[in-house]
This record gives structure tokens, C-alpha cells and sequence, in this order.
């Protein structure tokens, strides 16, 4: 109970501690940047390669490149807002907590990385914060991961053991692991400025899989009434009671908020209506309730808009026109507003009918594909990601596509793009595994264009003269087992 409690105590202050200046998050910090630098032994150096690390912002990971000299130095300055997470990819995932102002120094033998990674900050107090994200790799990793595996089986069934007593205790065990290295490492160590930041991070990170799971969380006994866990009182406080604006600058907050008003409001809707579903009216619906059920604006805000880029994929931009206008009337918080816009203007080039946006995607050799050169012919584009699993399930698929559509091969063009990888080794390594054929391409380095999507896969649909038939179309298992789908009626197949 002790090791509790006293991570309890430590996310209460974090709401007043974290962000002083900004506490309702009606604003968000403004954007600074890290230096990243160091070097690493015995690289190649006709080929030293890149680095690679991703910043968690707000409404989405950006991905960074940094190149190594032929002697495995670099450096780079990378922007980043207040604190926030950055994955460093380096044979695995490494979560640093990053703040605005620092320099990061690496250094490592590529040959024995485990054996030899260092990393190190400017600071005393930033050194033996980035030495603890180093020590909860090594010692919660795979953990970590374990116990995600098992929460994902409760949402592929919900009525499997939804109040599973055994795994909410190893959820319970896995936080108080967790905060109890962070606070030896604190008490051997000194102090640790930002050590909420790792404690939100552990705390929410298993409670993600779980958000959507009322049953689990009730069972949970792990508490969400945090002012009454301190008094000692039972723990079944409602967990919208302790919703806290200035956490959203963390990842895994985010993440299980998003999942959580959206649970909220869609059950409450169903109490209501009967139903939830996935048409303008219910998300009207569900937006008002969440009025009544979210009591805090910027909290409901952000949810609505994160949810909404995932319903725009299903349905599509032109089809959600109303529930768009209604967000639109109702939205306040700024920097809530301001996502929205984007959204919109990133979404409205994707209406069908209107022309593709124009493209110049790069080879393994460096030539360069433009819309022009498959004039004539359909493009079926298939926007991929390193390591992104659903993609690879879809590879498997891509034979028997070609077959399906074999006699039609010359007005069809299968371009396959890779629009997020770390370096063109993995790249082209990944594209060989699965057996990408036809057009095997990618985003020219440092793009930041409309085709930078970030989601994977995305399928989308162009016709002979260049215009979107469709945004968001079927993946190739589904034109495999769909008849007349829209592949067919674009070439007015008929079975």
C-alpha cells in the first residue's frame, strides 16, 4: 500500500507541478528544441547510415533522420515543447523523456550496443533522469510488453475474463514495480525534476488497453478517486473526477483518454438511444452528451478531435460534413481549434472526384514517379510503414491480388510506398521480405507533404486521368473476397 500511495501522491502534485504556466492546457508550451549528438564506433564509412528517434507531440509522432559522418559522429537540433517522449530506435525502442533545452550526448559500439550504449545529459539533475529511462528499459521492457499482450485479449472478447482478478493484480504490481525503481533511483541517485512524468507514463500506459473496459476498470481496485486513495477512503471514485488537462502532454494519457470519453459517450448514448451508430446524427449525439458526462472542455475537446481523424478514415470527409459543421460550432479551446482546421484542410484535397494531389515519390536507385507517369492506367497506392503489423498482414495478400487481376495488369498500377521508415536499408530490407513488387517507392527524404499521411496502411484509389476515386479504399483482402467492389467497377467488371 505504501508504494501506492506514494505514486498517488506524486500524480496529484504533477498537476500542479508539471506545467505551472499553462495548467488548464488552454494553451499549448511553446515549441523549443534538444540537440541530439554523439558518436558511434566502427560504422561503415562509406555507408555510416542515420539515426532515427521520433518526438511525441500532440496529434502525432514526427520522425527524425540524423545522419552519421564516416567517423559516427552527429549532431542535430530537433524541436520539442515542454517535456515529452521521444522513442530512440537502436536495435529496440527506447522511451526518453526529453525537455526543452537539453543536450542529449550518445555514444555506443554498433557492434555491442547493448554492452556499451551511454547516454547522457547537460545537467546532473537531466543525467540521471535519461540514466533512468536506460535502466526502465532494461528492467520493465519486456515486461511491458508481456503484460500488453495479455490486456489486448480481453478486448478481442470482451466477455473473457473482462474482471480477471489475476491480470488486474499484475497490472497493479507492474505500476508499483515501476514507481518503486523510480523512487530507489530517485533516493540513490538525488533528485528527479520530472519524475511525475515517468509515473503518468507507467501509470496509464497498461491502463490504456483498458479504458474501453468498465467491468475492468471497477475491478481494478487500483483507484481512480485520487484525493480519496490519499485519505484512505475505498477507491471506486469515478475516474472523470480526476481528469487533468496539463497531462495530455504525455502519450499514454493521451491515448487512454481518447479511448476513455470515447467509451463514455458511446455507452451513454447507447443507454440512451438504444444505439451508437456510426452516422452523423450519433456523433452529434455522442458529442452532446459528452457535455454532460465530460465536465472538462478541454479534455472532451481533444478526445472529439482525435476520434474524429479515425471516423474520417471510415466514413470519409465528404460523408461527416455535418458532424464537421457541428464541432466546428462547438469547439473553443485554441489549440483544440486549430488541429481541427488542419484536419479539415489536410482532408478536403482527399474528396473523390477531385484531382490527386501531385506527387514525386523516389526508387531504390533514386528515379523519381509523378502522377504523369502512370497516365492511362489506375493507380491502386498502397501507403505502408516499417514495422507497422496490419501492413504486413495485407502483404501477404498482394499475390493474390495480381493474379485476381492479372489480365487487367496493364491498366492497373500497384505502387507501393513506403511513408515512414528509418533508413533506406529497412526500407528496401522490408519491402524484400514481404515481396513488394511493381512500384516499390518512397517519400523523398525530409518530405512533409500531403502524401506524409502517418497512418498505416492507407489505401487510396486514383483513376486513369489522374482523380481520387477513393480515399481510405478496400485493402486488397478485401477486394479479394468483395464481388463488384470498387477496383471492379472502376474497370466495369461484372461476375
Amino acid at each position: 500500500m505504501r508504494k501506492k500511495s506514494m505514486l498517488l501522491a506524486v500524480l496529484m502534485m504533477a498537476a500542479t507541478n508539471l506545467m505551472p504556466c499553462k495548467a488548464q492546457m488552454e494553451e499549448l508550451p511553446e515549441m523549443g528544441q534538444f540537440v541530439f549528438k554523439g558518436k558511434i564506433d566502427n560504422v561503415n564509412p562509406e555507408k555510416p547510415g542515420t539515426l532515427s528517434l521520433a518526438v511525441c507531440d500532440i496529434w502525432g509522432n514526427e520522425l527524425y533522420d540524423i545522419p552519421l559522418q564516416a567517423n559516427g559522429t552527429f549532431t542535430k537540433a530537433i524541436p520539442i515543447r515542454n517535456i515529452q517522449e521521444v522513442y530512440l530506435y537502436i536495435g529496440d525502442t527506447f522511451t526518453l523523456y526529453v525537455c526543452d533545452g537539453d543536450t542529449i550526448t550518445l555514444s555506443m559500439d554498433n557492434n555491442r550496443w547493448r554492452e556499451t550504449l551511454n547516454i547522457s545529459g547537460h545537467t546532473p539533475e537531466r543525467d540521471r533522469e535519461l540514466k533512468l529511462s536506460v535502466e526502465l528499459y532494461w528492467k520493465m521492457r519486456e515486461r511491458n510488453l508481456n503484460l500488453n499482450s495479455e490486456l489486448r485479449k480481453p478486448l478481442r472478447d470482451y466477455k473473457q475474463s473482462s474482471t480477471d482478478s489475476t491480470l488486474m493484480k499484475q497490472v497493479v504490481e507492474y505500476i508499483s514495480d515501476y514507481s518503486h525503481i523510480v523512487e530507489k533511483w530517485e533516493q540513490t541517485h538525488g533528485h528527479l525534476p520530472h519524475k511525475e512524468a515517468f509515473l503518468i507514463s507507467a501509470f496509464f500506459g497498461q491502463l490504456y488497453f483498458l479504458a474501453g473496459n468498465a467491468d475492468a476498470l471497477r475491478t481494478l481496485q487500483y483507484g481512480w478517486n485520487l484525493e480519496s486513495a490519499l485519505k484512505g477512503v475505498s477507491m471506486k471514485g469515478n475516474i472523470i473526477q480526476t481528469l487533468r488537462p496539463q497531462w495530455l502532454i504525455h502519450t499514454n494519457y493521451r491515448r487512454f483518454i481518447a479511448n476513455y470519453c470515447e467509451s463514455v459517450q458511446t455507452q451513454s448514448v447507447i443507454s440512451f438511444n438504444g444505439n451508437a451508430s456510426s452516422n452523423n446524427e450519433s456523433f452529434i449525439l455522442r458529442a452532446k452528451v459528452g457535455e454532460m458526462v465530460i465536465p472538462n472542455s478541454v479534455i472532451r475537446e481533444y478526445a472529439l478531435i482525435d476520434n474524429l481523424k479515425t471516423q474520417i478514415r471510415a466514413l470519409g470527409y465528404e460523408n461527416l460534413q455535418p458532424y464537421i459543421a457541428y464541432l466546428d460550432s462547438t469547439v473553443t479551446t485554441p489549440w483544440i481549434r486549430e488541429q481541427m482546421q488542419t484536419i479539415k484542410q489536410e482532408n478536403s484535397v482527399w474528396s473523390n472526384g477531385k484531382p490527386a494531389p501531385e506527387f514525386d515519390f523516389v526508387d531504390e536507385d533514386g528515379k523519381h514517379y509523378t502522377l504523369a507517369d502512370f497516365k492511362g492506367r489506375f493507380i491502386y497506392l498502397d501507403i505502408w510503414g516499417v514495422s507497422c503489423g496490419p501492413c504486413y498482414q495485407e502483404f501477404k495478400n498482394i499475390p493474390a491480388l495480381h493474379e485476381k487481376y492479372n489480365e487487367y495488369k496493364g491498366r492497373i498500377a500497384y505502387v507501393y510506398l513506403c511513408g515512414y521508415y528509418s533508413n533506406k536499408e529497412n526500407w528496401l530490407r522490408t519491402a524484400q521480405k514481404h515481396g513488394l513488387t511493381e512500384y516499390n517507392l518512397a517519400l523523398p527524404e525530409g518530405y512533409k507533404g500531403i502524401y506524409n499521411i502517418g497512418v498505416f496502411p492507407t489505401y487510396i484509389l486514383i483513376d486513369t486521368e489522374g482523380k481520387i476515386v477513393e480515399y481510405n479504399t478496400a485493402r486488397p483482402s478485401q477486394l479479394l473476397q468483395e464481388k463488384g467492389n470498387i477496383l471492379d467497377k472502376s474497370l466495369k467488371i461484372s461476375h
